[in-house]
């Protein structure tokens, strides 16, 4: 099958940190892939070299087939070329903006002022949120925050769409509903999606593929059931828990 996203021995250092060391992943089209790991062990670190935020020392990118970066042949396309949306953990909003202008402005000017503002206002309705249009973030409750972010993000219709923790400042009520919203958008099977986290409870529920992360390697890649319930270590085990671990020989 053709790989929406194709990792290969990507390898990141800042410094003398090893963020990334030879990471190889494959997402398939439509899927919805979750990285699952403690802060720090490069999770974070993966998506940005993906998006061209960050620049890896080494390996290959390629989104739908397309290399978007490669140490060797010297290619590294710049972020807006790789047809790529993100969704920050703390979302980025522009406070001076309206909701609308949000996805007006990442559509730009060279589809005209009328395609744009239909394609901003479809986005808009398809979140439930087209009744905000002239609201801006600082106005916005916390979940309508995170389906503006989402929109600004879909709005482009980006070929993989990253998410980098989009739950962790929400409280469970609103974490649900945003939960419940990426479930809808993972069955319509339309976008594939890459989705960071730390949290257990959403790797198993939203992942199609789940991919256990630690100390930038990953340790283990398969369904949420096979990792849950074949852990290759005790570190994977602890992390799809609760366990108990038992010594031997």
């Amino acid at each position: 099958m053709t790989s929406a996203v194709h990792i290969r021995n990507l390898d990141k250092r800042f410094q003398t940190q090893e963020a990334l060391a030879s990471v190889s992943l494959d997402v398939a089209p439509g899927e919805l892939l979750a990285l699952l790991g403690p802060s720090g062990c490069g999770k974070t670190t993966l998506l940005r070299c993906l998006a061209g935020l960050e620049t890896a020392d080494k390996g290959h990118l390629a989104v739908c087939d397309e290399t978007v970066f490669d140490s060797e042949k010297g290619i590294n396309r710049a972020p807006q070329e790789r047809g790529v949306g993100f969704i920050f953990q703390d979302l980025g909003l522009w406070p001076h903006m309206s909701v609308l202008d949000h996805l007006l402005f990442v559509l730009g000017t060279s589809r005209g002022r009328e395609v744009s503002r239909r394609m901003a206002e479809e986005q808009l309705a398809a979140l439930h949120i087209d009744h905000l249009a002239k609201k801006k973030p600082g106005q916005l409750s916390g979940g309508e925050c995170q389906r503006l972010a989402l929109a600004r993000a879909l709005v482009t219709e980006p070929r993989v769409l990253l998410m980098d923790e989009p739950l962790a400042s929400l409280d469970s009520l609103v974490a649900r509903e945003i939960r419940t919203l990426l479930g809808e958008l993972k069955r319509a099977g339309q976008t594939t999606m890459i989705y960071v986290t730390h949290s257990r409870d959403e790797a198993l529920e939203l992942g199609d593929e789940i991919a256990v992360m630690n100390a930038g390697r990953v340790l283990q890649t398969g369904s949420p059931q096979s990792v849950h319930d074949c852990p290759r270590d005790a570190h994977v085990a602890r992390l799809l828990g609760p366990c108990s671990l038992v010594g031997g020989t």
